[in-house]
């Protein structure tokens, strides 16, 4: 599709807007894509918010330094998770409480 093709749509009593299929093929929008409307001196634009760049867990796990302390079993990883659930549990009780 090229940028300069005009298709037209109507509008429901509701407000809504259908984007033609071949518009949200093309742009990679689906349910829940969030879209933007800007008010211009020619109408309305509906345009994209930036989309933020995606990282590869390759990427993520660069930026943090090699773990350079005594070996983690699964086990412990659990224990450390039970814990902290339990810690933000008994929190959110208190907090509740209040």
């Amino acid at each position: 599709m090229t940028t300069a093709a005009k298709i037209k749509s109507h509008m429901s009593s509701k407000g809504q807007v259908v984007i033609p299929k071949s518009l949200r093929d093309a742009k990679g929008l689906g349910a829940g894509s969030e879209v933007e409307f800007v008010d211009h001196p020619e109408g309305v634009l509906m345009r994209l918010p930036e989309r933020k760049k995606k990282y590869s867990l390759e990427d993520l796990l660069n930026v943090l330094p090699p773990y350079k302390g005594p070996p983690v079993t699964d086990r412990m990883i659990e224990e450390g998770i039970d814990a902290a659930m339990q810690e933000r549990w008994e929190r959110k009780e208190r907090n509740s409480r209040s």
